[in-house]
């Protein structure tokens, strides 16, 4: 800011507050993630960067040990070609812990093998999927989330309405620091993905090893018209969707600076349409979904504009750019300037979000379903009573 003599700013923190005691400002600090505590106390207009879950290992890792049979138990995916990997917990409700003690990392299988290893673990566990999986698979369009029911899983679309991504990044967080969350030493995939998971001195997540997104300069269309995909950061509003409807985005923000990008050029009348983006982003084709790098000439791409296709004729690498993403709870996708359906990303989160309970819980109708032994988080255990 310039300075000029008519402006004056002055920075208060908590400590300038006689009303506040200092248990008051103790507890409220602890309500905040590392990266913004000095910014709330003191007022300064800083963003951390590091680690999202600056806790010690030694505090949340344990060995395994046999938990009891009655311990309601449950499981989160996040589905992909590149990698599915899914995370096993169990709920010891006397004490409000939290225990994940089993996982799943594999890549490059089709539903019906991801669905044969996760049954292994217990055939009649409920768990929750990356609303994403709603859209259809790579492999032939049908709906993932539909694949892995008719392979056996009783698998149902995580609520991410109820807190977002800093909702349940804090959460988690809440949990690690008060030690109500504990993790197998055994679960290796996941102790990796939580050391590398962290913020840019802008205090914005790096999602490595996740879906980017798109540059800053895509088109999406809303219902107030084709804004810049950048330009929708901190504002919220509805989206065209590929069922048609316009649908509540949020969370969009700069998932990654200066990435690799390839410009996807596509078919559009006598024309050709280009879209920036990360390699792994994915594009809903004819055939399902279908990342970047692995789109090939002849394929189409739904379009929910014209209600038609439009051919891919190629793509080329285009540098480095920053990119961006959103995430549309209802349907886990969006459209783009032309019309194509492109997929939002989403991290593997789900089991440790506190409205976990939410999305594991069964619908009306299916309680007949349920194992003697497994019961969401919340809610009476049959064996036990409580």
């Amino acid at each position: 800011m310039d300075k000029k003599p008519e402006r004056y700013v002055a920075t208060i923190g908590w400590g300038d507050v006689p009303h506040l005691s200092k248990e008051a400002c103790e507890k409220m600090l602890r309500a905040f993630p590392p990266h913004e505590r000095e910014a709330r106390s003191l007022g300064t207009p800083m963003l951390g960067s590091g680690k999202v879950y600056p806790v010690a290992e030694d505090e949340f890792l344990i060995d395994p040990f046999q938990m009891p049979s009655y311990w309601p138990r449950c499981y989160a995916m996040d589905v992909g070609w590149r990698r599915t990997a899914a995370v096993w917990g169990a709920h010891d409700r006397d004490d409000d812990i939290i225990y994940i003690y089993s996982e799943y990392y594999q890549g490059h299988q089709p539903p019906a093998v991801h669905s044969y290893a996760i049954k292994a673990r217990g055939e009649n566990l409920i768990g929750c999927i990356d609303p994403a999986a709603a859209g259809a698979s790579q492999v032939d369009g049908k709906s993932l989330i539909n694949e892995y029911r008719k392979a056996g899983l009783k698998v149902f679309p995580a609520n991410n309405r109820v807190t977002g991504q800093e909702g349940g990044i804090h959460n988690v967080f809440t949990r690690l620091t008060e030690g109500r969350l504990k993790i197998f030493r055994t679960c290796v995939n996941l102790i990796k993905e939580m050391r590398i998971y962290r913020r840019n001195e802008h205090g914005k997540i790096v999602k490595e090893n996740d879906h980017l997104c798109l540059h800053g300069d895509t088109l999406v269309i809303t219902d107030t018209g084709r804004v810049r995909i950048a330009d929708l950061v901190g504002a919220r509003g509805k989206i065209l969707s590929s069922d048609g409807g316009w649908h509540a985005y949020q969370n969009c923000t700069l998932t990654g600076e200066d990435e690799p990008v390839l410009s996807v050029l596509i078919k559009d009348g006598d024309k050709l349409a280009k879209t920036v983006c990360t390699y792994d982003h994915k594009f809903l084709t004819t055939r399902g979904w279908v990342e970047a790098e692995k789109l090939q000439r002849g394929m189409n791409l739904a379009n929910i504009v014209t209600g038609g296709n439009n051919e891919f004729a190629l793509s080329v690498p285009a540098g480095n750019a920053d990119v961006y993403c959103l995430n549309v709870p209802d349907t886990g996708n969006f459209a783009i300037e032309n019309g194509v359906i492109v997929s939002n990303c989403d991290a593997l989160r789900y089991l440790c979000m506190s409205n976990m309970q939410h999305a594991v819980k069964l619908r009306k109708g299916s309680e007949e379903d349920e194992d003697e032994n497994v019961v969401p988080f919340r809610g009476r255990n049959k064996q036990t009573g409580y």
